[in-house]
């Protein structure tokens, strides 16, 4: 019998779709005799032939020989010789073709009756039928996500007796199969064992995918492929093998994947200790939704949730969910709401300062709202320095020489007014200037001397401050949506009824609030959306919107840049709320007609005080305890006078009396003076000027004079056009 060329040997090898490796004059590869590498992982071979003689020796087995020990292993003849080395395809699809071409009868029968596949499937996949190894095998094409095969994985032969392992490859390197399935991008994905399982679950409308070097073998590499995935389900076999190779797989998942669903799919004890897939399929009455409902145990990350059980919900929908535990404060807990929510989009996050005095409700209603929204997600800070918020959660980079704090799709909630410092750094990521913003900073050595640090700031968080102060950065003031409580009566007489019921029994009043189906169902829809993982939403006709925005603008200012990106950004997050619904063909999330109204609605009940740029709660001090006194003083003025001098202005001392007669109490006069008198005199909304009859007196004169403002039990109608001289 004629046999290669020693000096060949790796043409042999190659024209038998072995693959090897090489070291010095020695071929290793998976030995071709016995099954002895049939649990050997990633390059692990024992079979190693002499490229120069052909000497060959399995250091698992101990089988040994030379050329013609070689040559029968292969059952090589001058005919087959000629056969392979000149006919056979160039190329593995080629080869695949040629391989199913050949496909018998009783194999195709086999697959269909004994593997439960379809017809279309045994045609698409194009499984075959080839020589490999001196025996006959079933081929299976491995393709990659486009669609090019790889290599072939191969099943013995069911019809042939023999001692030899079952499954072998022709590629030395293990593979995702059925990795087309993942251009997809499916909502949940089985990870099973065999190709054969894939094609199974595939005949039952299941995407699936498997490693092709078996149970223990998924890669680190291809998890970076799942990440679009929501719900992950493991089905291993039954066996040993099996469990190891789930606990193994769920745990690199778990941590590669935190916000990703991870369940194990456990077959019941009917389909045997070694039983799979298609042994499960082949029980009478076997269901698939059972896989899935019945046998499937959450392993790690949230737990699944059917998003077809949410309905489209409007703003007043959701304000009054968020109602159960944020009486009154429509647009302030509505606010915050779309804030935190907008830590799930790519660069559309909102800033929020709340600015109002102690006791008013300024840190509950963030507090509040941030329990709709994972833990892991939200960072509240009751103080930090500079120093200790780029230490927190920072990670070293070595390659970057840097530390690099994640703050991408998070959300970060300040108790009270950060350090300045930290609030001056913070402004370029408030800005979304750049996703990875650099800091130099210095730290303390262990021998106390000073050295530099370098950190990177990625991703933009959303971010809610509050604070009692009403003085603001003009710096800060832009980049964020002004927001204060209520302070009125109805307001303060719910809270005091909800905080005597929780303090009266605290376990009962939280049980009863999270036993609510709209606060638990708000939840769920809030992790589903973070889990749709949306970077970006259309919104469509930017030149109506433009023009609806300026035509509620008195004057253009250079803030209105970034007003309308707030009004955007609250656009989008309405949208998202809904994004099962905005799904355009192509795949974007676009904001319909609704949701644009509904924003406009929104920022225009929070518009004024942005304008003005102080808190709400200044400009209502300014309408409700200093316009109605100076009204009620110059009531006998003509109303649309423009004639200046001729008025009364206001006394401190005036506005302090009609705090205390409309709200029982005293206003703190050193915020006044020190800070809500000066706002809103930058804001042009007020003139101070000496009392002419004390003069250690300032008198406060109103310049803008809203209708809504002097109407009702002053009466008449006073207009203020000209600023006071």
């Amino acid at each position: 019998m004629n046999s290669y060329p020693t000096q060949n040997i790796k043409d042999m090898l190659k024209d038998s779709n072995i693959d090897f490796r090489e070291r010095g004059n020695e071929l290793i590869t998976h030995c071709i005799f016995n099954d002895c590498d049939a649990d050997s992982r990633g390059n692990e071979a024992h079979l190693y032939i002499n490229a120069n003689t052909g000497q060959y020796y399995c250091h698992k087995c101990g089988e040994n020989g030379g050329m013609n020990g070689l040559n029968k292993a292969f059952g090589i003849t001058p005919e087959t010789l000629t056969r392979q080395t000149f006919d056979q395809p160039s190329s593995p699809t080629k080869l695949a073709t040629k391989y199913h071409n050949q496909l018998p009868l009783n194999i195709r029968e086999w697959l269909k009756n004994d593997r439960l596949l379809l017809e279309e499937d045994i045609d698409d996949y194009e499984l075959g039928y080839g020589e490999f190894y001196g025996k006959s095998w079933v081929t299976i094409p491995v393709r990659d996500a486009s669609g090019t095969v790889q290599f072939m994985k191969l099943r013995q032969d069911p019809f042939v007796a023999s001692g030899s392992a079952k499954y072998m490859s022709t590629g030395g390197e293990g593979a995702i199969f059925n990795a087309e399935i993942l251009k997809e991008k499916p909502d949940q994905l089985v990870i099973c064992e065999g190709e054969f399982d894939c094609l199974v679950l595939r005949a039952f409308g299941i995407p699936a995918i498997s490693s092709t070097a078996g149970a223990r073998t998924f890669k680190q590499e291809w998890i970076d492929q799942l990440t679009s995935v929501r719900h992950l389900y493991i089905c291993f076999d039954n066996d040993e093998a099996g469990e190891q190779g789930a606990n193994e797989l769920i745990e690199k998942l778990s941590q590669a994947l935190p916000s990703t669903s991870v369940l194990q799919i456990s077959l019941p004890h009917e389909v045997g200790a070694h039983g799979d897939i298609t042994d499960y399929f082949k029980l009478p009455n076997a269901d698939p939704s059972d896989l899935f409902d019945k046998y499937a145990e959450l392993r790690s990350g949230p737990k699944p949730i059917d998003v077809s059980t949410f309905k489209e919900i409007t703003t007043s929908e959701l304000a009054s969910v968020l109602d159960l535990t944020i009486k009154h404060d429509n647009e302030n807990k509505l606010v915050s709401f779309l804030c935190m929510l907008s830590a799930y989009t790519e660069d559309s996050q909102l800033n929020v300062s709340f600015n109002a005095p102690s006791s008013t409700g300024k840190t509950y209603i963030p507090t509040q709202v941030a329990q709709y929204f994972p833990d892991a997600d939200v960072r509240q800070f009751g103080g930090a320095s500079p120093t200790a918020f780029f230490h927190d959660n920072a990670s070293f980079d070595k390659d970057r020489n840097c530390y690099i704090v994640d703050l991408e799709r998070k959300i970060l909630v300040f108790l009270e007014q950060p350090n300045p410092k930290l609030q001056e750094n913070l402004r370029p990521v408030m800005s979304h200037d750049k996703k990875e913003i650099s800091y130099k900073i210095t730290d303390k050595n262990q021998k106390g001397s000073n050295r530099a640090k370098n950190i990177i700031i990625r991703g933009f968080p959303a971010t809610i401050f509050c604070s009692a102060g009403m003085r603001l950065d003009e710096q800060e003031a832009t980049r964020a949506i002004l927001l204060s409580p209520e302070t009125t009566i109805e307001k303060v007489q719910e809270g005091v009824h909800m905080a005597t019921l929780r303090n009266a029994n605290k376990a009962e009043f939280l049980a009863k609030i999270e036993a609510s189906p709209e606060r638990q169902q708000l939840k769920d829809r809030v992790l589903a959306i973070k889990q749709e993982h949306v970077d970006d939403i259309v919104v469509p006709d930017p030149n109506i919107i433009e023009r609806r925005f300026l035509s509620h603008v008195q004057s253009t200012k250079p803030r209105h840049q970034r007003d309308v990106s707030h009004l955007l950004s609250i656009i989008k997050c309405i949208t998202l709320l809904n994004v099962w619904y905005r799904r355009a063909d192509n795949g974007n999330v676009v904001a319909t007609q609704s949701d644009i109204d509904q924003g406009f609605e929104v920022w225009q009940k929070i518009n004024k005080s942005q304008e003005l740029n102080i808190p709400p709660y200044t400009y209502e001090f300014y309408k409700k305890y200093i316009v109605p006194i100076y009204v009620a003083k110059n009531a006998d003025r003509e109303p649309n006078s423009k004639q200046i001098g001729d008025d009364a202005g206001v006394s401190r001392k005036e506005i302090i009396h009609r705090h205390y007669e409309l709200e029982n109490r005293l206003p703190n006069d050193d915020i006044l003076r020190r800070q809500i008198l000066p706002m809103l005199e930058a804001a042009g909304l007020i003139t101070q000027e000496k009392d002419p009859y004390d003069k250690r007196n300032k008198l406060i004169f109103p310049q803008l004079i809203e209708p809504e403002q002097y109407s009702g039990e002053h009466g008449g109608v006073t207009n203020l056009e000209q600023p006071k001289a």
